[in-house]
């Protein structure tokens, strides 16, 4: 099989995004914690100050940088010099709409302006892009982010004139799906983003499995099955895989087969013997069991909840996953 970084490079696909454009003045500056979504910040015009407070970290970006936030994470977003910490204001990115919404902060002359975005990625891929993302690996290594430049792909100087707009909210969405692909692109081609001491050769054999799970989850997977299909040995490929996923390879294939079935499930137009074969389970049965382990409540149980949510307008119940389920190994 011929690999390379463009397998997973095709594979990044955005879902859903909101956008907001931020200008800073003397003393202003905005606190987030978004647990759902990555954070991405492209400074527009001028500076402004990134600090992420439980790493104590600071930093210093101009015009046509940008940087990632992980889900979850504490960070600030100021003029320079930054405020008083008792001043910044918490903030919540707005409803999808046709254009960027406006935010201002602080008074006086403008410092720096800010395009930022809340991205949720295609869940089925979500898990294996935060962990190649160049902004996540560098957090969680060194507890600090990695910038990126945009300038080089585009002229970051019209972008507040395309966000304001009509259509600029899909205008946006592709910008910000660009830039999620050079920032991984520059990361792994200059071996930034492993943490692991895994050869950057590696990387496009690593991630073609990747996409041959997510591809294929009703495939019969097995370690050895994947490392032929990548062309490595499988106690190299075992070890690679763990190490750059953090998770067995079978354990990866396991989530994304649920993530599958939880997709089908929500659709509704499949019988569960349909979606049990979809998801690469022999029998209903089994796949009942493999779904009970993973989120503790049987196929069945989760449908008649979603149906019942759809019918009062709700939002789909949320699926937390237990522990890691047992599977075959080989």
């Amino acid at each position: 099989m011929i690999v390379s970084l463009s397998d997973l490079l095709h594979s990044v696909r955005i879902v859903h995004a909101d956008f907001a454009l931020v200008t800073l003045r003397p003393g202003g500056g905005i606190r987030l914690c978004d647990r759902d979504h990555i954070q991405l910040h492209l400074v527009i015009a001028g500076e402004a100050g990134f600090a992420f407070p439980r790493s104590d970290q600071q930093l210093r970006l101009g015009q046509g940088q940008y940087l990632f936030a992980p889900p979850g994470t504490e960070h600030e977003v100021t003029s320079l010099p930054s405020p008083d910490p008792r001043a910044l204001a918490p903030f919540f990115m707005p409803e999808a709409a046709d254009q960027a919404g406006r935010f201002e902060y602080g008074e006086g002359q403008i410092c720096g302006e800010v395009l930022s975005c809340a991205i949720e990625i295609d869940r089925t891929r979500h898990e294996s892009l935060l962990r190649l993302l160049p902004e996540i690996q560098a957090y969680r290594r060194r507890k600090g982010p990695t910038l990126f430049a945009a300038e080089p792909l585009l002229r970051v100087s019209e972008i507040k004139r395309l966000a304001a707009a009509s259509g600029a909210s899909a205008f946006l969405s592709r910008l910000v799906e660009l830039l999620l692909v050079h920032a991984m692109r520059e990361s792994l081609v200059r071996g930034a983003s492993p943490g692991t001491g895994i050869a950057t050769p590696d990387s496009p054999q690593i991630a073609a499995a990747l996409r041959l799970i997510y591809e294929h989850p009703e495939r019969d997977w097995s370690v050895g099955g994947l490392a032929r299909e990548v062309g490595m040995s499988r106690s190299v490929f075992a070890t690679a895989f763990t190490e750059r996923l953090h998770e067995t390879p079978i354990r990866y294939v396991t989530r994304v087969r649920m993530l599958r079935a939880e997709g089908l499930l929500k659709d509704g137009g499949r019988s569960l013997a349909q979606i049990a074969h979809l998801s690469g389970y022999e029998s209903e049965a089994a796949f009942a069991r493999a779904f009970k382990r993973e989120f503790d409540k049987t196929p069945g149980a989760y449908r008649r909840e979603t149906r019942l949510a759809r019918s009062r307008g709700e939002a789909s119940p949320a699926l937390h996953a237990r522990s890691a389920g047992g599977d075959r190994t080989d």
